[in-house]
């Protein structure tokens, strides 16, 4: 099994991604300040192409639109957001098309949407 899968194998929905991203913030940086034993955010939300290419899978054949993918990841900071995005443009197993989906209002416009291969 792919090691990406297995870890993120409680992650079933974008919901529970979204929840885990802000369980991690909250336990690292509600942590005390001196704190020795002070939680790191996990290598999953500190780097987290892997986790926006399992957010991807979960779209399944619908894809995952850039605006969807940021509204599931709002919580790492556009920073880190982008270093996610430019990692996970990498990967071999997803691909990026343009299709004309709804925006919020409801009316088509071209996104991008990504998918796997």
């Amino acid at each position: 099994m792919d090691l990406t899968l297995l870890a993120f194998a409680n992650l079933l929905t974008l919901e529970d991604v979204e929840a885990f991203i802000g369980n991690a913030y909250h336990m690292s940086v509600g942590a005390p300040l001196r704190s020795e034993d002070r939680p790191k955010l996990p290598l999953a939300v500190a780097s987290p192409g892997p986790l926006m290419e399992h957010a991807v899978r979960l779209s399944g054949t619908e894809g995952l639109t850039l605006q969807e993918l940021q509204r599931v990841f709002h919580q790492l900071g556009k920073k880190r957001y982008d270093e996610g995005l430019v990692m996970l443009r990498e990967f071999e197993s997803i691909t990026e098309a343009r299709e004309r989906r709804p925006n919020k209002a409801g009316r088509p416009e071209e996104q991008v949407v990504l998918r796997l291969r």
